[in-house]
């Protein structure tokens, strides 16, 4: 098939003009400036997605503990031994493998300081993601 368009063409035309080169490119990067755009904010909407569900994880496994030891995990700092190990007698749990930490993006910035982990907001039995973050 190759060979069959090189023989329609002349044998002084062998490639592209400049023009043709140049509405190509032009072409390609108004695909690009549609596409990256969109590609973007599918990104942003996945870790919005993922920091909702970590949550609703999270919350149920503090559910759980309560459930196991009629109190909730006592703060933040101790939260991820709490959850993450098997304690007492008889031993329950763990709860959950691990305390994901938030995905940050566009307009969503992780807790930080006391009563957080992970960039989690924790007080009282109630785990949750930062304004912005869900």
């Amino acid at each position: 098939m190759f060979k069959a368009i090189l023989k329609r063409l002349r044998k002084d035309q062998r490639g592209l003009t400049l023009i043709e080169l140049l509405v190509v490119i032009v072409i390609l990067g108004i695909i690009a400036a549609i596409a990256v755009p969109m590609l973007m904010g599918n990104q942003d909407n996945a870790h919005r997605n993922t920091n909702a569900q970590n949550e609703q994880i999270l919350q149920d496994a503090i559910n759980r503990f309560y459930i196991d030891k009629s109190t909730y995990p006592t703060n933040a700092t101790t939260l991820n031994d709490q959850l993450t190990k098997a304690t007492g007698s008889p031993a329950t749990g763990p709860y959950v493998k691990e305390i994901p930490t938030i995905k940050a993006f566009t307009g969503c910035t992780p807790a930080t300081g006391t009563g957080t982990i992970n960039g989690w907001d924790y007080a009282s039995g109630v785990i949750s993601a930062p304004a912005g973050c869900k």
